[in-house]
């Protein structure tokens, strides 16, 4: 049962905790818009066959495809062919009562190509790439990557999913609002923060804020994301008023 302290942290941010709760999937489904011609993803004729199977592939256009004209990352033509695969095969899991098992195969799979990493965090922080590659299903992309990296955090990885979350909070406090950002912000932060152990947590806390680009503008999507953790969830009295203070002090120097 979560006590007075627990009441005064969590049940202070209950509305918006839970509204986010309720929106991880259908907020990120909603994301979805026209596409526009600069944030086309420029592919050839023989990309087109690659994913089909039509023919060969032959030159540069084997090599790399570069997406878009604000982008510049590069990214092979195999790697983004099977992201666009991959991506079909998660939103089918759903039928399966052994998706869980089917996603950590496949995850386990992506583990082993670092190309695949970089496109699941460039998904995330650039999301006219998610719009230009995956069309109607980058709601769906985002959501796959956002449980890759929880993935890889859960098993000790932590690099890059600290750093995706990093790359989102200066969108976030830097840009005007972007669809769709801050919901994948507040599930990254969520995802992390359940991957650490109560002591992680207490003994790293100035460090996840640094990291986190905590503000005055990100104050509610951080510590919503904290809120829906088990870990945060399940913290003793004590631990949740020192937690408390410690980021009442944290915003007091902003």
């Amino acid at each position: 049962m979560i006590k007075k302290y627990h009441l005064a942290f969590v049940i202070s941010l209950s509305i918006l905790g839970t509204i986010f709760a309720i929106t991880q999937f259908t907020g990120a489904q909603n994301t979805a818009v026209k596409q526009s011609p600069e944030s086309q993803v420029i592919v050839s004729n023989t990309y087109d066959a690659t994913i089909k199977g039509d023919k060969e592939i032959t030159g540069d256009a084997a090599d790399s495809i570069s997406v878009g004209n604000a982008h510049s990352s590069i990214f092979d033509a195999s790697v983004l062919a099977l992201a666009i695969e991959d991506v079909g095969d998660y939103i089918e899991f759903n039928q399966y009562a052994d998706r869980a098992q089917k996603k950590t195969a496949l995850f386990e799979k992506w583990a082993l190509d670092p190309k695949m990493l970089k496109l699941q965090q460039d998904i995330l922080v650039k999301t006219e790439l998610a719009e230009s590659v995956f069309g109607e299903n980058q709601a769906h992309a985002r959501l796959l990557a956002i449980d890759y990296l929880g993935y890889l955090s859960k098993n000790g990885q932590r690099d890059a999913i600290e750093h995706t979350i990093y790359d989102l909070s200066k969108r976030i406090n830097n840009e005007p609002w972007v669809k769709g950002v801050e919901h994948d912000y507040v599930d990254l932060m969520f995802k992390y923060t359940d991957s650490l152990t109560q002591d992680e947590l207490m003994s790293n806390f100035e460090e996840i804020i640094e990291f986190s680009g905590y503000s005055k503008k990100s104050h509610d999507l951080f510590t919503t994301g904290l809120s829906l953790s088990e870990t945060v969830l399940l913290l003793p009295d004590s631990k949740m008023e020192e937690l408390r203070t410690r980021l009442k002090l944290v915003k007091e120097q902003l």
